[in-house]
């Protein structure tokens, strides 16, 4: 399925396999609710066409970089790895 993102350049184009989530335990996107908008716009245009696709929303993330995490500690993405 092709997928442009949004305000992106036209090298961010590419297809996206509809069945990546059946070659995977679990397929989990981690949202922040204070991402950019198109970042957002992205992650519910994976969660409508990717069966089975778990989220898990967290407040006040950003980016999930250092500075908006303020520390470079993020545990909730070790516990799903582990």
């Amino acid at each position: 399925m092709p997928y442009k993102h949004i305000g992106a350049r036209k090298a961010d184009e590419f297809n996206i396999n509809p069945n990546v989530t059946e070659h995977a335990n679990e397929f989990i996107i981690f949202a922040s609710d204070d991402d950019k908008m198109d970042i957002q716009n992205s992650i519910d245009y994976l969660i409508n066409n990717l069966p089975n696709t778990k989220v898990r929303t967290f407040h006040g993330y950003g980016h999930f970089t250092h500075r908006t995490l303020m520390d470079d500690k993020f545990p909730e993405l070790l516990e799903a790895c582990l």
